[in-house]
């Protein structure tokens, strides 16, 4: 699964969505939308935007639990449940 964190320079809530994602050890790519006309278009005002490979999106504002969320449906079945319900735990 590849995630997309679309975000703009000196946006202090995409620092802060980058700090989350990060923190849970997901792998992502930050889209700079400021030099991208259509991307400044669709997500101006909505980022910090995470967009999934199949299109699904998790609009700001969002924390871990919400990351992980819409990430597990793609990773549970690479990962061990008990690994699973562990990490969850840690983020309450």
């Amino acid at each position: 699964m590849s995630l997309t964190l679309f975000s703009s320079p000196g946006c202090h809530l995409c620092e802060q969505a980058e700090d989350i994602v990060d923190y849970l050890g997901i792998s992502f790519v930050v889209v700079d939308i400021s030099s991208d006309v259509d991307l400044v278009r669709l997500y101006g005002i909505r980022i910090p935007v995470l967009k999934r490979s199949d299109g699904a999106e998790l609009g700001w504002p969002f924390d871990a639990l919400d990351v992980e969320r819409f990430t597990a449906c793609h990773r549970l079945i690479f990962l061990d449940p008990l690994a699973l319900l562990k990490r969850h735990s840690q983020l309450r």
